[in-house]
């Protein structure tokens, strides 16, 4: 009879940061790739991209919008991540959903290139965080 085999299965904690670019269906394919392009920039340029990738840690699925970025560290680690400019909630209050924006125009005016925007919801002991990255450059339309 053949040895039996047991096999150890480490569980990792994780924390993931959905990013999906809002609007790009509407886009042409030149600025659809424009957008990508953009994205990955700001992703790969980032220290935990960077550190990631000299560790072997990283796992590339094309997704075509948009990534999944697993961070193992902590749980505000995603939302401390993608260099991204934080602003106050009540320097955003203005611009409250229900009423119609100009992404561009917003962007301008709190002097940021891109906008992420999104809710976090608790139930329990559980944290759901949604975010859309909104480009707001010259390629979005």
């Amino acid at each position: 009879m053949a040895p039996e085999i047991t096999k150890e299965i480490q569980l990792e904690i994780a924390h993931v940061l959905f990013i999906d670019i809002v609007g790009y269906s509407k886009l042409s394919v030149k600025d659809q790739h424009a957008a990508v392009e953009q994205l990955n920039q700001i992703v790969r340029a980032s220290e935990q991209f960077q550190r990631a990738d000299s560790a072997g840690r990283l796992l590339k699925v094309a997704t075509g919008d948009g990534m999944a970025l697993v961070f193992y560290t902590s749980p505000r680690a995603p939302a401390q991540y993608a260099d991204l400019k934080v602003i106050s909630r009540t320097s955003v209050m203005l611009y409250k959903s229900g009423v119609a924006r100009n992404l561009r125009q917003i962007a301008r005016e709190l002097g940021v290139a891109n906008i992420v925007e999104g809710e976090v919801q608790r139930a329990g002991n559980r944290v759901r965080v949604s975010a859309q990255f909104c480009t707001t450059s010259a390629h979005a339309k």
